[in-house]
């Protein structure tokens, strides 16, 4: 399927940050209390998730606080994996966008 996608490639986030409009971009973190269902996706938005063993920089975190979110887990539960993770957050955003699909 690599021929069907429009790969960009950019040299750091900072690049990334330049290039995009923020208000587009939600951070996938453990450390928000906004669910992602909460939030309206569009066509276009730029869904952001940390590595497995860190996450998102809490700098970054910080800064755009108002687009964080989480995928709501009971306190004794455990965290998902970043796959796992990717699979919930984008299936949500394919759904509201693409209701004709589902």
């Amino acid at each position: 399927y690599w021929d069907k996608l429009n790969l960009t490639i950019w040299e750091n986030f900072e690049s990334f940050l330049k290039s995009v409009d923020i208000n587009r971009c939600f951070f996938a973190t453990t450390k928000s209390k906004t669910p992602y269902f909460k939030k309206k996706f569009k066509k276009g938005d730029y869904l952001i998730f940390g590595s497995e063993t860190k996450g998102i920089d809490k700098q970054i975190l910080n800064k755009y606080k108002s687009q964080c979110i989480t995928i709501p887990v009971k306190e004794e539960g455990r965290s998902l994996n970043l796959a796992v993770s990717v699979g919930i957050i984008l299936y949500e955003a394919i759904r509201q966008n693409f209701k004709e699909f589902i």
